[in-house]
């Protein structure tokens, strides 16, 4: 047969080729917080992709590198997120950099934003939160180190005062926003109410 012309209808994360027969993976998701016809992902071939789910369409942002965690802003306009080189970084949603910085000796899997946008935490695999502010410019603010393995979760409370992080060791830890550090007690967060619940614990 005789070949003819072809539209691409969508192009989808593709990963590395990492050996004859294996490729990278897709990594992190995240809903658009005010628009839940929007998600948008992060995976190995170095790319974040929003995807229109009513339009069934997929816009491509560049990235410096695989990509293991993502995360975007409360107003939609910032993406925060790890790489698999364990470098942190804050772009804007076109891909353009704002931070992009290396304080962890493992992959990043886990950003997320505080509920205010003025924060965000990152959890690494080197058992590490690193918190960055807008008010620093996205730099490091922070790090918490109480966790004994991987962090694997990461949820902040409504009103931004704490957030609550589990690891790969099984345990759940409590950071309070306004220092940085851990508080032992989880007594103290039994009615909180939490802006996302992804922790696998508690």
């Amino acid at each position: 047969a005789e070949s003819g012309n072809m539209d691409v209808v969508m192009e989808a994360h593709h990963g590395i080729l990492k050996t004859q027969d294996s490729y990278g993976e897709v990594w992190g998701l995240a809903m658009h917080p005010t628009n839940p016809s929007l998600a948008i992902s992060c995976a190995d071939d170095g790319t974040a992709r929003i995807w229109n789910l009513d339009e069934k369409s997929c816009e491509i942002v560049r990235l410096p590198g695989p990509a293991r965690g993502i995360d975007i802003s409360p107003d939609g306009e910032l993406l925060a997120v790890g790489f698999l080189d364990f470098s942190i970084g804050v772009f804007d949603i076109k891909g353009n950099t704002i931070m992009h910085e290396t304080f962890s000796r493992r992959p990043v899997d886990e950003v997320k934003f505080s509920p205010d946008g003025e924060s965000v935490a990152f959890g690494t695999h080197d058992s590490k939160i690193v918190f960055a502010t807008r008010e620093n410019g996205w730099k490091k603010t922070a790090i918490m180190n109480k966790h004994s393995s991987a962090v694997t979760h990461i949820d902040w409370s409504r009103d931004g005062s704490v957030i609550q992080s589990t690891d790969a060791a099984g345990e759940l830890l409590f950071t309070t926003s306004n220092n940085y550090q851990q508080d032992p007690s989880s007594y103290h967060y039994r009615d909180t109410e939490w802006q996302s619940y992804t922790v696998v614990l508690g």
